[in-house]
């Protein structure tokens, strides 16, 4: 069985070795790797805090990059009031990390 390959619409039909993703996917997929997940880890339904807490670091960085939480939460597979508390959390640490 051939391996699928992905392309980026943007690279001229440019062939990677990596898996076939969309670059949602791909995108996704480095930004839990960030975190020290994969990108199935993130998308799971498992609540562990560490994974609870990669998976908002990633719906902040989507918000960065101008994501409105409907398409993060359509992306992750969550309602985006469940991707408005994790961003509102990962921002709450983020400022308390920062308080002399």
């Amino acid at each position: 069985m051939k391996e699928e390959t992905w392309t980026d619409s943007a690279s001229d039909g440019i062939e990677s070795s990596m898996p076939k993703y969309s670059f949602r996917s791909k995108l996704i997929a480095d930004l839990a790797a960030v975190h020290g997940f994969s990108r199935d880890q993130v998308l799971d339904h498992l609540r562990t805090p560490d994974l609870a807490r990669a998976r908002q670091g990633v719906y902040a960085a989507l918000r960065l990059r101008g994501w409105s939480f409907h398409r993060i939460g359509r992306a992750m597979n969550r309602h985006h009031s469940t991707v408005m508390y994790g961003y509102r959390q990962h921002r709450r640490r983020e400022s308390e990390a920062f308080k002399c």
